[in-house]
C-alpha cells in the first residue's frame, strides 16, 4: 500500500516520509518492485489528481480504480474544478482501457460526472444511503463507537456489519473498500469480518485522552465540505456541549477555499479559532484574515466567537482553556502530519502530542489553584 498516512511492503509499514500522497514515479515504480520481492499480490496506490495530472502513475496497469468523491480541492493547481474532475476521470479511463473494474460513489456528484469516462469498465456503484447500487449500506445505527449497519451486495448476499469507524463519511469508505475487495473477488464473510476489525487511522477523528473531562479529537479534515462533515458529526456526539473549532488553510494553496472554511466553522462551532497550517512563503496572518473574514461574513463575532491565533500553539492552548466539561474541541487540518512548512523549513510538530501535553499542564495548574 502507499497512500497519505503509510507505505506498507509486506510486513513492514512505516508513515509516509513525505507530503506526496502518490510519490514520483521513480520512488513508486521502486516500491512496487519491492513489493514483487515481498511476494505480494495486490497493491493499493492512493491516485491524487496531482499524480495523474504530473505522469507519475502512467506506467502502472490498474485493474480497480475506486473513486470516493469529488469536492473543491487542489484548484490552486488544476484551476478550476472541471479540470480537476478530469484529472481524476483519466484514472477511470486507464482502468476502461484495460477492461478492469470502476468502483464509484452513487452518493456523490463530483464521483458521478466522470463515471461515463469508464465506459468499457465494469463500473460497481456504492451508497451509504441506500440509493440503487450493487453495494449498500442498510438499517445504519450509529453508536458511540462506530456504526452497525446491513451490508447489501446484492447477488454476494446480506452481511450483518459492525464498524468500529465513527461518522456516515466511514461507512461510505467501507462500502468503497468491499466493493474493491468484492471486484477482487474477496469473499463476503472475509471482508465482513475485516471490516469488523478495522483499525483507527492515524490522525483521522483520533482522539486525544488525557483525563480531561471533555473532548478533543485531531482529524485531518482541511476543506469547507470536510470540515462540515467533521463538525456536523461533532455537534451529533456532543449534543449538550459546546463545539470549539482550530484550524487553518495551507499557504500557497487554494485561495478561494479560505472564507468557505471560516463560513463553515461559524455557522456550525459555538466557537472558531483560525490559526497557521503550512503557511510555506505566504504571510500567514494574511491566510488568517481572508479565512477569517469568511468567518465574520456568517456572523462569528471577533473576541466572543472568533479568534485568531499565528501561533498553533497558541491557538490549541486557546481552545483547551476554553472547554468545559462535556464540550467538544476539534483539531482540524494538520491530522497526522509530522511538521509545519514555514518558509523553507519543516519544523517538527505533532497535533496530538501538543494537545496532549497542553491538557496535562491545565490539570496541574488546577491542581496548584485548589
Amino acid at each position: 500500500m502507499v497512500g497519505t498516512v503509510a507505505i506498507r511492503i509486506g510486513d513492514h509499514e512505516e508513515l509516509h516520509p513525505s507530503r506526496q500522497t502518490t510519490p514520483e514515479s521513480t520512488d513508486i515504480q521502486q516500491c512496487l518492485r519491492q513489493m514483487v520481492d515481498a511476494s505480494a499480490r495486490w497493491a493499493v496506490l492512493e491516485a491524487t489528481s496531482h499524480g495523474l495530472a504530473m505522469h507519475r502513475l502512467d506506467h502502472v496497469r490498474f485493474d480497480i480504480a475506486a473513486v470516493t468523491n469529488i469536492t473543491r480541492e487542489h484548484l490552486d493547481f488544476h484551476g478550476t474544478v472541471e479540470n480537476y474532475r478530469r484529472a481524476k476521470a483519466t484514472l477511470l479511463q486507464r482502468v476502461a482501457a484495460n477492461s478492469g473494474v470502476a468502483v464509484v460513489n452513487a452518493d456523490d456528484a463530483g464521483s458521478r460526472a466522470i463515471e461515463h469516462h469508464a465506459a468499457g469498465a465494469t463500473v460497481f456503484r456504492y451508497s451509504a444511503a441506500g440509493l440503487d447500487a450493487e453495494v449498500r449500506a442498510l438499517d445504519v445505527h450509529a453508536t458511540g463507537t462506530g456504526n452497525q449497519f446491513v451490508l447489501d451486495a446484492g447477488i454476494r448476499g446480506l452481511a450483518e456489519c459492525t464498524l468500529p469507524l465513527i461518522g456516515e463519511f466511514n461507512i461510505a469508505n467501507a462500502l468503497c473498500a468491499a466493493s474493491v475487495a468484492l471486484s477482487a473477488g474477496v469473499d463476503l464473510g472475509a471482508i465482513n469480518a475485516a471490516l469488523a476489525t478495522a483499525p483507527a487511522i492515524p490522525g483521522r477523528m483520533a482522539r486525544v485522552e488525557a483525563g480531561q473531562p471533555f473532548s478533543v479529537v485531531v482529524d485531518y479534515a482541511h476543506t469547507p465540505d470536510a470540515i462540515e462533515k467533521v463538525l456536523i458529526l461533532l455537534r451529533d456526539l456532543h449534543p449538550s456541549g459546546r463545539l470549539i473549532a482550530v484550524f487553518g488553510s495551507a499557504g500557497e494553496r487554494d485561495v478561494d477555499k479560505r472564507p468557505l472554511q471560516g463560513a463553515v466553522a461559524a455557522r456550525l462551532a459555538d466557537f472558531t479559532i483560525i490559526t497557521s497550517e503550512d503557511p510555506r512563503f505566504e504571510d500567514p496572518d494574511a491566510i488568517i484574515a481572508q479565512t477569517a473574514a469568511g468567518a465574520e461574513a456568517a456572523g462569528a463575532e471577533v473576541g466572543k466567537t472568533l479568534f485568531c491565533r499565528t501561533d498553533r500553539r497558541d491557538a490549541i492552548q486557546l481552545a483547551i482553556d476554553l472547554a468545559r466539561p462535556g464540550d467538544c474541541v476539534l483539531l482540524a487540518g494538520k491530522g497526522h502530519e509530522a511538521s509545519i512548512i514555514w518558509g523553507r523549513e519543516k519544523l517538527p510538530w505533532d497535533e496530538a502530542g501538543v494537545a496532549c501535553e497542553l491538557i496535562l499542564n491545565r490539570q496541574v495548574s488546577e491542581l496548584v489553584d485548589c
